[in-house]
């Protein structure tokens, strides 16, 4: 695919094998028969996962998180943000209606608020039900994955035929709830409610945490420390909650009320409702006296926040507020044991403040960590979250568990325009007697790429440069027409003078799939690179 850097990303085949695939990450990647992989390409079987000794213990409230901000506006796509970036957090802005297209029946248009006038605005899906479709795709593919967390920002109010129980409903059709979260595609505030209770969300040594059965249910006494003795009360590990969605509603503290009627209603909903804040105490919420309390929503349990109002501080008042006193927001809520979001990071000065604010969620719109390397949150293993929140755990050498191996290339080429390749391939060879299926996907950039790149699944006769193939391609970001060929042609075959060599199936043959996996480099890889990658 397309040429970035000549850097990251290491893969290994499959989950616990030691055998490194790619080291040189990236590119326009092609591949030989039968089997070849290239950028982020999906096979699909299950492998069994060594895991690095932290993981057990790790919660979804103690890892780090990178949050894509107005996910459906971005030049990656969807599935390309989730697979090739490794991000397991988006956000999508909702809207009822949109110009001259009217409104939709039990559904939602996604644009951010400055894009209805301009009509030509690209989005990587239209209405929520694409972008949920698009998660659906991941989903299935990969049963085991990490869990994602599924942002909603209203911007409109609810009214009729898109009212709460729409948005749940809509939820329901693409990931079905079951009230026992092992059958149940999301994560719910009921099932965080029930933690403990064998029926739903049994924890081992421990029985029902006391938070549903309180005078008033709070969602927080689940996680806050209330019941600091019970081992249920806190927020589900990482294994726990793996194959999961979590959704989470958003759009202003009246869009929240509304979502959950006023608190009527939260037990039911499939997201959890969020509201905005600037200044948050531990202590308990009053009117008169400390109308900033953190509970001042008791059903609330993920925080939003402006990126520049995470460090905000309540007071100084150490005699009035000890526990309080000189602690930004954000520290607060994390000592809660409650997860902070943050959005508008948008340089490296930003995106640091709120790692050392400790915030989990960190929203930003910088999306392709070849421009962008410290906004990133994945390890060099693809696993998608950094456990620097808790001390002594480390994430940097998890594989995610996937429901199928990934494989990494960077590389750095030429476009072909000729009957000459000069660029490279990497490639994998099998010999078997029978045919085969296989499914793949192939995930790339479209960002700081040439706007010829593609990444190409190609089956060739052999490695000569003018050897017969037959290709798919998946392009970046653009369309661009030379020498007789569109680069936005998805099928591309030549057959070599003379007549090509053919691929014998022979039983006797070596079955050699992976032997190799190894990148052909141009002869001057520096001007390689100089015109492939896109000038900036």
């Amino acid at each position: 695919m397309g040429a970035e850097k000549n850097v990251m990303k290491k893969r290994t085949l499959g989950a616990g094998s030691k055998r490194t695939l790619a080291t040189n990450a990236r590119g326009i990647c092609r591949v030989m028969p039968k089997i070849a992989f290239l950028v982020a390409v999906i096979l699909f079987w299950v492998p069994s996962l060594a895991r690095a000794q932290s993981y057990p213990h790790m919660r979804y409230n103690q890892v780090r998180q990178k949050n894509i901000h107005n996910a459906m506006s971005k030049e990656a796509p969807i599935l390309d943000m989730i697979l090739y970036h490794d991000v397991r957090v988006l956000e999508f802005d909702i809207h009822n209606g949109k110009n001259v297209h009217g409104k939709l029946n039990g559904d939602w248009w996604l644009y951010h608020s400055g894009d209805l006038p301009n009509e030509s605005a690209e989005h990587t899906a239209e209405t929520l039900s694409d972008a949920l479709k698009e998660v659906q795709t991941f989903h299935r593919q990969n049963p085991h994955h990490e869990v994602f967390t599924f942002y909603i920002d209203q911007h409109d109010d609810f009214e009729s035929g898109r009212m709460p129980k729409d948005l749940d409903a809509l939820i329901d059709k693409f990931f079905p709830f079951n009230t026992n979260l092992e059958q149940s595609a999301t994560f719910t505030p009921f099932h965080l409610l029930h933690s403990g209770d064998p029926k739903v969300l049994p924890v081992a040594g421990a029985t029902e945490c006391p938070c549903a059965t309180m005078k008033e249910s709070s969602l927080q006494a689940c996680v806050d420390g209330t019941f600091s003795k019970s081992p249920a009360c806190q927020w589900p590990l990482l294994s726990t909650l793996q194959g999961k969605i979590i959704f989470v509603v958003t759009g202003g503290n009246d869009h929240a009320d509304e979502y959950v009627d006023h608190g009527r209603a939260w037990q039911q909903r499939r997201a959890f409702a969020t509201y905005d804040h600037k200044y948050v105490t531990s202590r308990h919420f009053d009117k008169k006296t400390n109308p900033n309390g953190f509970d001042r929503v008791p059903w609330e349990v993920f925080f939003n926040q402006e990126n520049g109002d995470s460090g905000n501080v309540f007071t100084t008042d150490c005699h009035a507020f000890p526990d309080d006193c000189k602690k930004p927001m954000q520290q607060i809520i994390f000592e809660k044991h409650l997860v902070g979001r943050s959005f508008g990071s948008g340089n490296e000065d930003d995106w640091n403040k709120q790692r050392k604010l400790k915030v989990q969620l960190i929203g930003t719109d910088l999306v392709d960590e070849a421009d962008y390397p410290y906004a990133s949150t994945h390890g060099l293993e693809g696993f998608p979250f950094q456990c620097a929140l808790t001390l002594g755990d480390g994430c940097g050498t998890e594989v995610e568990a996937r429901g199928s191996p990934v494989f990494n290339f960077t590389v750095n080429t030429e476009d072909f325009n000729n009957n000459n390749d000069p660029d490279s391939f990497a490639y994998a060879e099998q010999l078997d007697k029978k045919d085969r299926d296989y499914i793949l996907q192939v995930s790339s950039p479209s960002g700081s790429v040439e706007d010829w790149a593609k990444a190409c699944l190609m089956a060739r006769s052999d490695q000569g440069a003018r050897a017969a193939y037959f290709a798919v391609c998946r392009t970046a970001n653009s369309t661009r027409t030379t020498a007789g060929f569109s680069s936005s042609r998805p099928i591309r075959s030549r057959q070599a003078s003379p007549t090509p060599k053919r691929t014998k199936r022979n039983a006797n043959a070596r079955n050699r799939w992976p032997r190799s996996i190894a990148p052909r480099r141009p002869s001057s890889p520096t001007s390689a690179m100089s015109s492939a990658r896109r000038s900036r």
